[in-house]
């Protein structure tokens, strides 16, 4: 009885243990390096966390950065009542305002009394699909 896997070891030809078997493949031009997505979202390893949030229907990572300074009209994400939201901080006259993104909503006067926390900026937003 013929082994196959016994005479294709001796022979060198699995294709698991990395041999050729003369000529190049067709998709060797097409292949892509790994991207280490820890590199390319997170700028500060120490200060980062995520959130995923649900606006307009829509889930959403955002990546937060709390080493990154808060200025006028950036994004940042707001912990309040158990959920978070994305919100636009805008300085006007040297108060804090938290905009919404879209919508009716009215804006929020920030002080430090108030029931919720700004946790940081937004330092990348993913949109997931469902």
């Amino acid at each position: 009885m013929y082994d196959f896997n016994q005479n294709s070891k001796e022979a060198g030809n699995t294709p698991t243990d990395g041999s050729t078997s003369g000529f190049p493949s067709p998709a060797a031009d097409y292949l892509a390096v790994k991207i280490d997505f820890n590199k390319v979202l997170i700028n500060n390893p120490s200060s980062f966390f995520n959130a995923t949030l649900f606006e307009d229907g829509k889930e959403l990572l955002v990546v937060v950065d709390k080493a990154l300074p808060l200025k006028n009209n950036c994004k940042v994400v707001v912990w309040d009542n158990g959920n978070w939201h994305l919100k636009k901080y805008r300085l006007i006259d040297n108060k804090a305002w938290l905009y919404p993104l879209k919508g009716n909503e009215k804006p929020i006067l920030y002080n430090s009394d108030e029931p919720f926390t700004i946790l940081g900026r937004m330092s990348r937003l993913i949109w997931m699909n469902p």
